[in-house]
């Protein structure tokens, strides 16, 4: 993979996953998908938590979209938001608020049992198997309080009822996450993962909802498309060279994948997942 490291050096300018190596599905440059089939920000039962004041981690932050959402919607609540990069919205001002910049496979800067609940969102294509499970999540165990929560989103970018060049599209961007040692569909492991720490993580609830993509859905499904076509083509250099085929070769298959989205031929959807446990 010749141009592998430019292609994800030209990406980590969009996006900081925990793992500085490889690339990541991530809050702020993943499928711009604006429609959250969930219609909430968590799912766990956490409500009467951030009501009362609890303490909360984001891991992968990001600019810390989620974070402030919250941090503004429960002001007796403390947010902590983690990332490697400082690209956090340093314009916004929350005093329940703050930024700590950390490599979760480095060990997070926490005591054990700090936090009341622990979040993730689409980070799960950012690290490797055995990292997933003998690093990230004995440590997410490690830091939430005993009967505290645990959860992840992401989406599986496996599309559902596809057409033949978007599921080429997707099984390209599956080999090229797969050449970096990465599982694009990660996300459908974790309940497995976290039921390998039956001590540490029990009452395990996995959440699918599928995100239509393409007009056969209206605006919802066509704002979706365009959302995703445009994650495809801002990492077009490492999927490209992924999948042993020309930058313009690979244009081109975003074209016809464009044009089986604008028909109401294919039916296309993005499973969505959210997978949640609670600390023994």
């Amino acid at each position: 993979m010749g141009n592998n490291k430019s292609a994800l050096d030209k990406k980590s300018e969009k996006s900081f996953s925990q793992n500085e190596e490889y690339p990541c599905v991530n809050e702020e440059s993943s499928y711009a998908l604006p429609i959250d089939k969930f219609g909430v920000n968590y799912s766990a039962p956490i409500l009467k938590y951030l009501q009362n004041g609890c303490k909360v981690l984001d891991i992968g932050c990001g600019a810390g979209i989620w974070m402030y959402e919250l941090a503004i919607e429960f002001p007796s609540s403390i947010f902590v938001g983690v990332d490697l990069m400082p690209i956090y919205l340093s314009e916004i001002k929350q005093t329940n608020a703050e930024f700590v910049k950390s490599n979760i496979l480095k060990g997070l800067p926490f005591k054990d049992n700090e936090f009341d609940y622990v979040h993730s969102k689409k980070m799960s294509t950012a690290f490797k198997e055995e990292e997933w499970i003998n690093k990230v999540i004995p440590e997410l165990i490690r830091v939430t309080k005993p009967q505290g929560w645990v959860e992840f989103y992401d989406v599986d970018v496996r599309l559902i009822d596809a057409g033949p060049n978007s599921t080429r599209l997707v099984e390209g961007i599956a080999q090229s996450m797969s050449n970096l040692g990465l599982n694009a569909s990660s996300i459908t492991f974790i309940k497995k993962w976290l039921q390998s720490y039956p001590d540490g993580i029990t009452n395990i609830n996995e959440l699918t909802k599928l995100i239509p993509i393409g007009v056969w859905k209206s605006a919802i499904g066509k704002l979706n498309m365009m959302g995703y076509i445009d994650y495809v083509k801002l990492q077009k250099s490492w999927i490209a060279d992924g999948m042993n085929i020309s930058e313009d070769e690979f244009s081109k298959l975003v074209e016809l994948t464009n044009a089986e989205f604008s028909s109401p031929e294919y039916k296309g959807k993005l499973p969505v997942m959210r997978v949640f446990g609670q600390k023994v």
